[in-house]
């Protein structure tokens, strides 16, 4: 029997909580997710993995593109660990941002998105 008078945690399925996360608005239904790190990694792998599925399917004149996409989406994965951003691995990124690349910060505090990328103009 719980001592605080709250109900038990219910399992809720892995799937079903990254479905959740992206369908739904924050805190439906009714509290965040506990393990919002493992959702958001699992988020951008599966975006990675259908990039990758899909470019298979483009044109070879679209498939650069398609590298640039995939290329911006590791960067994201490697600066974004544990839903931290460490200045390590955003210098280490800085200094290899090309002109074909994109760097995708979310500043989860402030539920904030910043692309960041070299202007070739």
């Amino acid at each position: 029997m719980a001592a605080s008078g709250c109900p038990p945690p219910v399992h809720v399925p892995f799937n079903e909580q990254l479905f959740n996360h992206i369908a739904l608005p924050r805190d439906v239904p009714g509290r965040e997710d506990r393990n919002l790190p493992s959702i958001e990694a699992a988020l951008l792998t599966r975006l990675t993995d259908a990039t990758l599925l899909l470019g298979s399917y483009v044109e070879l004149a679209d498939q650069q593109g398609i590298r640039k996409l995939v290329d911006s989406l590791a960067a994201c994965q490697s600066l974004h660990v544990d839903r931290a951003i460490t200045k390590p691995g955003l210098l280490r990124e800085l200094r290899a941002l090309q002109p074909d690349k994109i760097i995708v910060l979310h500043v989860g505090a402030q539920n904030c998105g910043l692309l960041i990328y070299r202007d070739t103009r």
